[in-house]
């Protein structure tokens, strides 16, 4: 093992960022696949960047020579100009080094990166001329618009690129924690050449533009390898192309970070042996997010784990995932009779869509398999509804069912600037810095419980819209907020309780417009 290595293992197990079973495995890795242990753990998902980041200055500021990161937003002058390289950031700062005055480059880059802190690490000389090469590389090709949309979005944290052709120009969206805004505009000329440009990378037909095409590539971001799915769709003025980010930083939350208040009840069901789970939600809810959280919880290196996904988006190390294709037969009900001749502990199913998965689903529950699932229905009693509706008699569930989470999205309040400066470094001037799961779980812990499910309309649970009103009145979110996800509903009941004393004083400035939503 390099010295660099037995040093950042002694650091990490130090300070417990990460546990033995992980750091043995990501060593075994290691030794085959000569990549650097901490690459190898940020990749499996046992440690974040920033921690890596922040154990490699603590060893030394010479381990991270080898660091580089393309941020679009800094002007290519700057950097070429003062012979600086950008190493790398976190949430607290910015590292770079130079071989120039460091107080004149901290003056030069400071009003990119406001509220961080930008810190110096030694400088070679010949990685800082590759870097500026490499730079140059990127902004002077042909590609250029394509690459500083797709980097700037993922730097952004944004889900998706929305490329629209219109009557004489075209219109570039991100939609950045569900929310689209314009970030972009070009001519037809320039349209047509990133038209092909995407769909050559993504191994689609060039001249065919009357069907829907489906395709993808990758792109390399500061280190890491980002999926990009692409889907077109012609419409009256040319295709329309999406573009799905599935940046891996972003699959390794742990359960316990996502934000589900009533989150024992959800693990009190997957923590028994055997039974059915269920994730609930309209699509855009996180219900992908919240079910690689639950599946890496749950020690996929002592228990084994089948996944039957459509497709899949994120890998999750040491779980066996499925992509489902439907073109040679391969659907989830086939996939699901498929785990149980393999010996599983718990199986997940991507989406219950048709009563033979649902069917084979109910059976892997009752042969002593947990399963985990995902339905399309926004509360817990519209589980049992959804379920009906595909053809499961409620009294299949009878002794099988253990858990349902019900959730939505909802952003967060940028505690930074609450949305008074466009060029805030944390919301990039949005208002809102984040996403948090709003919820209904209940987990039921014997018959009769389930019993009061199934033939009852009961609600003993703390429900989506209840969960949301508490996180609003505690100041994580705005009423905007609130009335964009349940309209009127979030009005009469903030009505009802009486609005908080934060948004009282934005009703008597005049802030706060209430009879807007009225």
């Amino acid at each position: 093992m390099a010295a660099k290595d037995k040093m950042l293992k002694e650091y990490l197990v130090k300070r417990n960022l990460v546990n033995e079973t992980q750091l043995d495995a990501a060593e075994r890795e290691s030794e085959v696949s000569k990549e650097g242990l901490g690459q190898t753990m940020v990749r499996n998902g046992f440690l974040s960047q920033d921690n890596l980041i922040e154990a490699l200055i603590s060893i030394t500021d010479e381990s991270l020579f080898e660091e580089d990161a393309i941020v679009p937003h800094v002007p290519d002058n700057i950097l070429h100009d003062t012979r600086t390289k950008i190493v790398t950031q976190t949430i607290k700062s910015v590292y770079v080094s130079s071989m120039s005055n460091q107080d004149e480059v901290r003056y030069l880059l400071q009003p990119y990166f406001e509220g961080l802190d930008i810190r110096f690490t030694p400088a070679n000389a010949e990685d800082i001329e590759a870097y500026l090469d490499k730079l140059s590389n990127i902004n002077d090709s042909e590609s250029s618009v394509l690459e500083n949309l797709i980097r700037t979005a993922i730097m952004q944290g944004v889900s998706d690129l929305h490329i629209e052709p219109r009557t004489m120009t075209y219109t570039v969206f991100y939609r950045h924690l569900g929310v689209r805004r314009i970030v972009y505009e070009g001519d037809l000329e320039e349209y047509l050449q990133l038209n092909a440009r995407i769909k050559d990378r993504s191994k689609m037909d060039l001249a065919e533009r009357r069907v829907p095409q489906d395709g993808g590539f990758s792109t390399e971001y500061n280190g890491r390898i980002v999926d990009l799915r692409v889907a077109t769709a012609p419409m009256k003025e040319g295709e329309k192309i999406t573009i799905r980010i599935l940046d891996p930083a972003k699959a390794n939350n742990k359960i316990q970070d996502l934000g589900i208040s009533n989150l024992i009840s959800w693990q009190d069901g997957t923590s028994r042996a055997a039974g059915l789970c269920l994730i609930c939600g309209p699509t855009g809810s996180g219900k992908t997010t919240t079910l690689n959280a639950t599946i890496r919880s749950l020690n996929p290196f002592e228990k084994s784990i089948y996944t039957a996904e459509d497709p899949v988006e994120y890998s999750i190390p040491y779980v066996s995932q499925i992509n489902i294709n439907e073109l040679v037969g391969l659907d989830f009900s086939r996939a699901v009779r498929a785990f149980m001749r393999a010996d599983p502990d718990i199986i997940v199913v991507g989406e219950v869509r048709d009563i033979d998965t649902a069917r084979n689903m109910v059976k892997a529950a009752e042969t002593g398999h947990l399963v985990i699932a995902t339905l399309h229905t926004e509360s817990i009693h519209g589980a049992i509804d959804r379920l009906r509706d595909i053809g499961v008699d409620k009294h299949e569930l009878k002794y099988i069912l253990r858990s349902i989470l019900a959730q939505k999205l909802m952003r967060l309040l940028c505690q930074t600037c609450f949305g008074e400066n466009e060029k805030c470094p944390k919301c990039f001037g949005s208002g809102y810095s984040g996403r948090t799961i709003i919820s209904e779980c209940n987990y039921f812990k014997d018959v009769s419980e389930v019993n009061s499910l199934l033939h009852g309309d009961d609600v003993t649970w703390e429900t989506v819209l209840q969960d949301a009103y508490n996180k609003y009145s505690r100041g994580e979110t705005s009423y905007e907020e609130m009335f964009r996800i349940f309209g009127a509903e979030a009005r009469y009941m903030i009505e009802e309780k009486g609005f908080s004393e934060r948004d009282a004083g934005r009703i008597k400035d005049g802030s706060l417009d209430i009879e807007a939503y009225r």
